[in-house]
This record gives C-alpha cells, sequence and structure tokens, in this order.
C-alpha cells in the first residue's frame, strides 16, 4: 500500500470516527454516567455475505466490564445514526434484557474454558465478550455509523452506562 493510501485512509478514518463522537448520544443514555467499558473490535467494520441467506453481516466482538464494582445488566443494544439521529437497531426493534446478556456475553477462565455471565452480573473488573456480535444485517452493502450501549444497576441501584462506536462501511472484508 502507497504512502498516499495510507494517508487517505487514516484521515477518513478520523473524519468517520470523529464526526460519529461528536454527534449528541441517544435519548436513553445521554444523561446516565459513563462507568462501564465496552469495546467493539474491530470498530471499522467490513460486510461479509451469507451464502445460504443472502444477506451481508458486519460482525466483530463486543466486550463489557465493569471496572470499579459489581453492576447488573438490565438492557443493551444498538443505534445506528440515520438522517441526523439515532435509531434503534436491534433485530428484535426492541432493547435486549439481561436473559440475552446471560447467555451471550461470558468470559474466559484462567483454565482458558468460558463461562456465561451468570445472571447478567458483570463481576469488578471482569471482561464478558460476545464473540459472535453484529451491527448490520442488510440485503445490500450499506455504510452506516453506530454504537452498541449497555445499562446497567450499579451496586447502590443507581442507572449507569456505557457504549462504543463502530464505522460500517459499504465494502466486504478483504481476504
Amino acid at each position: 500500500m502507497t504512502d498516499k493510501k495510507i494517508f487517505t485512509l487514516t484521515v477518513f478514518f478520523f473524519i468517520i470516527f470523529f464526526s460519529c463522537n461528536n454527534k449528541e448520544l441517544p435519548d436513553k443514555i445521554k444523561n446516565l454516567p459513563r462507568k462501564l467499558v465496552i469495546k467493539n473490535i474491530p470498530n471499522e467494520l467490513y460486510a461479509e455475505k451469507d451464502s445460504s441467506s443472502g444477506y451481508y453481516y458486519w460482525r466483530h466482538k463486543t466486550s463489557v466490564s465493569s471496572p470499579k464494582f459489581d453492576a447488573k445488566i438490565l438492557e443493551f443494544g444498538t443505534y445506528n445514526y440515520i438522517k441526523d439521529k439515532w435509531i434503534l437497531g436491534t433485530v428484535i426493534h426492541k432493547p435486549y434484557g439481561p436473559e440475552r446478556f446471560e447467555i451471550w456475553y461470558s468470559k474466559k477462565n484462567n483454565d482458558g474454558s468460558w463461562q456465561f455471565c451468570k445472571d447478567a452480573i458483570l463481576k469488578k473488573g471482569e471482561i464478558y465478550t460476545d464473540a459472535s456480535n453484529y451491527s448490520i444485517k442488510n440485503a445490500n452493502l450499506v455504510e452506516r455509523n453506530g454504537l452498541w450501549y449497555y445499562i446497567a444497576e450499579d451496586p447502590n441501584g443507581k442507572m449507569i452506562m456505557g457504549y462504543d462506536y463502530y464505522h460500517a462501511n459499504p465494502e466486504t472484508i478483504k481476504k
């Protein structure tokens, strides 16, 4: 890859990243304290086409942690930034609840095994990951900015949140 191409891609990434980050957050989370750490890996997504369904998927891993105390996940989901507003983007058209978090997110134990997040309770300092997450399912290649958000209850019964942005590219993954 040439230096000019690398420079152009870097500039493009920063424009997209900062334009998405400067947008106001969805109403649901904007007034809650940000105490959870969320990480989409990667956060720059490329589509994969599922040969059986014909749909494109923008897959990634999403990790969630509560660094300072145990916290119970109450709800989570994804928002897409479309036409200057945040639109809930879950496939069920409503937020996911703790029962989904409990079976989708797991942590790696010291022996290398994986353990699901019992009762959707994030243990202090533990990282829980959904290794098969995806942000968009679409019949067409689309470009989209979005975020995954998580709302939890801290030990004092207060609502807290965390989020991480992603950018879905209108191209297929490079293999």
